[in-house]
């Protein structure tokens, strides 16, 4: 029975364990973790968008990832979409590996 906004406050924290522990999210789990962020978005919200964006960078969500990069902007409010805008350009051709940034 958690909020929306505890949900989310929560998936952000393990997001951040599972990206400091150096080991990609498990086959088995990254669908329904997609799910749940997406059934969770809401266009209007800035907050929750910048948590689903910090989620899916940290855990590699292409599919969170596409489903942001097709929503209509007039589905959003304008801060939202430029925050999905700007995260779709910055993480489209490395979403998958969250640790790409590392590698030199």
């Amino acid at each position: 029975d958690l909020s929306k906004e505890s949900a989310l406050e929560a998936l952000s924290e393990l997001s951040d364990r599972q990206w400091n522990a150096y080991c990609v999210l498990s086959d088995d789990v990254r669908p329904s973790v997609a799910d749940v962020l997406i059934s969770m978005w809401d266009g209007r919200c800035i907050d929750s968008a910048e948590t689903i964006v910090s989620i899916v960078s940290r855990l590699g969500l292409g599919r969170v990832l596409r489903f942001l990069s097709e929503i209509d902007p007039n589905q959003t409010s304008p801060d939202v979409y430029i925050e999905i805008h700007e995260a779709v350009e910055e993480l489209r051709d490395s979403v998958e590996d969250p640790y790409s940034g590392m590698q030199s």
